[in-house]
């Protein structure tokens, strides 16, 4: 017989003495005979034993049972198990509870720190969209997180800021497309071994990137970019955040090129000051390729579709040494056309035009007292050769959808188009080439779609455009008109924008 069986038997016993005691007070209680069914009292005032030993009871219930047909001595003689009340506990914790904690605190999900890191390596390809979509991506102030905790999120939230803001840095100056790609490529791996750096010097979970070999760790940064293309995920323009560290843009370390700014002497004789040039946006290619028996079939084609220069519009002390190439560009170029009218001895003739206009420029940089690297004690012909970036002569004054901007006056005094310039004018013309590029091509569209949409018939070349719902046919119209309008304009181009 288990402990409280007996527990409800030895009380039932007493009670039934007591009554019979106080029933008869003339007979001595043990004279008389009692008797009662043991099992019937039980089964009027109790469930049976086993219902009750194995049945999961919820304390509630528990005390909510005796309250109600016991005792309160009857419930403190019953030994309770801690797992009969404790189990569902354990199942079902309190959501605002943790098991360890002395204090009941809100659970935060972790998707609502998601941050977008790493970011991707500069490109030729996404340079573009990098400066035209700067204020349209996500930034991490310190608001964004709660006081305590996600300090991985935190470290990688300041790293995208900070790589945000040297961007800015970068597609703010005044430099070519080359210089600002060596900026943003610059930016893009001091941030990597900054963020790398820090992780390395505390006690936290480190990025798996930055546990690979060194030759590994930018690759494996660039391949685990979520937005490779820096495309817009914010409606509106977000607010810049203060960059935690300094960049310096360093020219010198870019590939040597003729967009590198150069130092100019000036003064008299003997004045060893160097005074550094203005950093310039030059759409310029110094110097021509030496003439092989490789290309020279590529000078003689293409020689109407390189470009020549305008060196009216480069005035000023910063423009010296750009003036100064455009104009020996456009010496050689002449040169070349007169070698190529002829029938035989091409070769040698140009080839003799090259060597003597690339003599005539070092003397000149040494009469206006310019510093060019392959003119330093005399001409050093190899040196010419190694800074050329069209060895073959393929780069050619091509047109694109941007050149609306310098030619949509002509197009619209022409009627070339059936349709109004002015959006794509008014939205993108007044942005920087990198800027434009990105600009134009989305403001062709959207002129596109409206054009179809318009109740005005438009020309029969748009027309049939429309019907096609094609947006490359539209593209190819307006590049027609592109061309008609450069060729009647038929200038030279200034190098600088």
């Amino acid at each position: 017989m288990s402990a409280p069986t007996r527990a409800c038997v030895c009380a039932f016993t007493a009670l039934a003495l007591v009554c019979l005691g106080s029933a008869s007070s003339d007979e001595p209680v043990g004279q008389r005979e009692v008797t009662f069914d043991i099992r019937q009292v039980m089964k009027e005032t109790h469930r049976p034993e086993e219902d009750f030993l194995q049945r999961e009871m919820d304390l509630s219930e528990i005390l909510a049972d005796f309250k109600e047909t016991h005792r309160p001595e009857d419930f403190l003689q019953r030994e309770l198990d801690p797992s009969e009340f404790l189990g569902d506990i354990k199942d079902e914790p309190s959501p605002g509870f943790s098991p360890r904690a002395s204090r009941p605190h809100d659970v935060v999900p972790a998707l609502q720190y998601n941050v977008q890191f790493p970011l991707a390596r500069p490109s030729s390809a996404n340079i573009g969209s990098i400066c035209l979509h700067g204020d349209h991506r996500p930034r991490y102030p310190k608001s964004f997180f709660p006081v305590s905790g996600f300090g991985v999120h935190k470290r990688e939230g300041d790293a995208v800021n900070t790589l945000e803001a040297w961007f800015t840095t970068c597609c703010g100056q005044n430099q070519t497309e080359e210089a600002l790609l060596c900026c943003a490529t610059q930016a893009w791996e001091k941030s990597i071994k900054h963020f790398c750096k820090v992780g390395f010097s505390i006690k936290a979970p480190h990025f798996h990137c930055c546990k690979r070999n060194s030759s590994e760790v930018l690759p494996c940064f660039d391949s685990s970019a979520p937005n490779p293309d820096y495309n817009p995920s914010e409606e509106l323009p977000v607010q810049p955040v203060p960059p935690k560290a300094k960049f310096n843009f360093d020219p010198s370390s870019c590939p040597e090129t003729s967009v590198t700014p150069l130092n100019i002497r000036e003064g008299k004789k003997g004045n060893k000051e160097k005074k550094q040039a203005t950093s310039l946006k030059v759409d310029l290619d110094f110097p021509l390729a030496v003439p092989t028996d490789s290309n020279v079939e590529s000078i003689c084609r293409n020689l109407k579709l390189r470009p020549r220069y305008n060196t009216k519009c480069l005035k000023g002390l910063s423009y010296k040494l750009v003036a100064h190439q455009a104009q020996s560009i456009n010496h050689l170029e002449k040169g070349f056309k007169l070698c190529c009218r002829k029938k035989e001895g091409v070769l040698p003739c140009v080839q003799q035009s090259w060597r003597q206009e690339m003599n005539k420029f070092c003397s000149s940089c040494k009469s206006k007292s310019i510093d060019f690297p392959c003119c330093d004690d005399g001409v050093k012909f190899e040196c010419f050769e190694s800074l050329s970036k069209d060895p073959y002569y393929n780069k050619t004054d091509s047109l694109s959808l941007s050149d609306v901007c310098d030619t949509h006056k002509i197009i619209m005094k022409r009627s070339l188009v059936g349709f109004p310039l002015k959006s794509v004018v008014n939205k993108c013309c007044h942005l920087s080439p990198t800027e434009r590029s990105a600009c134009v091509p989305q403001s062709v569209k959207e002129l596109f779609e409206a054009t179809c949409s318009s109740r005005k018939s438009p020309r029969p070349a748009v027309r049939l455009c429309c019907r096609l719902s094609s947006a490359e046919c539209f593209n190819k119209v307006l590049m027609g008109a592109i061309t008609k309008a450069s060729a009647q304009k038929n200038k030279k181009r200034c190098p600088v924008s």
